[in-house]
């Protein structure tokens, strides 16, 4: 139905979001050490811990608060645009940039938590939610296993050499940010299509009539 591929396109949106920040925070250090050297890139793998210490509390607040009354397309597109600026700075070899790109990551990395579980519950009877959305982070986290393992091997295999190691991770960010703008696109298509249902709507009965098609 469209109201399940509505629901399929959220959880594979959601999914690329979450990754697209996740395996940059997997070779954190080594990104910017390949681009600044050692001593550089300990000090901006420090100064990331501090700025996401002093800045997610406010990020989440603000964020929140604007999710709270935006509707669903909009708080998601909020997201999108918020990984694309992310992209967009982390691709620079500048260290203003990756100062920039921090700020990005950081409400990146506390809006998943914010944002995604409203968005789950739209598809979701409040019977059923806990178990969903842990389903969601078990999926996700044994996808992400797998992926890293293959992403590396490909890339590897790619782009050889030591001295590459910032440009297989630039080429990884192209890899998911390419996907993320399908699937957000594809999602919001989805969406005017037809709107996700409204939040609480979705009940155990309308899951009891699913299953009896």
């Amino acid at each position: 139905s469209t109201l399940g591929l509505g629901g399929l396109l959220l959880v594979i949106h959601i999914f690329v979001l979450y990754m697209q920040q996740t395996l940059f925070l997997i070779e954190q250090y080594s990104y910017y050490q390949s681009l600044f050297g050692a001593a550089t890139g300990q000090a901006l793998q420090n100064a990331y811990s501090m700025i996401f210490t002093f800045f997610g509390l406010p990020v989440s607040l603000g964020y929140g608060a604007i999710a709270d009354r935006a509707p669903s397309w909009a708080t998601i597109a909020m997201w999108d645009a918020t990984s694309l600026l992310f992209f967009a700075c982390s691709i620079l070899p500048f260290i203003g940039a990756q100062y920039a790109s921090m700020l990005f990551l950081t409400a990146l990395a506390n809006v998943y938590y914010l944002v995604c579980p409203p968005l789950i519950m739209l598809y979701s009877p409040s019977e059923l939610f806990g178990t969903l959305f842990g389903l969601l982070q078990a999926v996700i986290g044994i996808l992400q296993i797998m992926l890293v393992y293959v992403e590396d091997a490909a890339f590897a295999a790619l782009m050889p050499g030591d001295g590459r190691e910032a440009g297989r991770v630039v080429m990884k960010l192209i890899l998911w940010t390419a996907l993320l703008v399908v699937f957000a696109l594809a999602n919001q298509w989805a969406w005017r299509t037809k709107p996700p249902p409204a939040l609480g709507t979705v009940t155990m009965e309308v899951v009891y009539s699913a299953k009896r098609g």
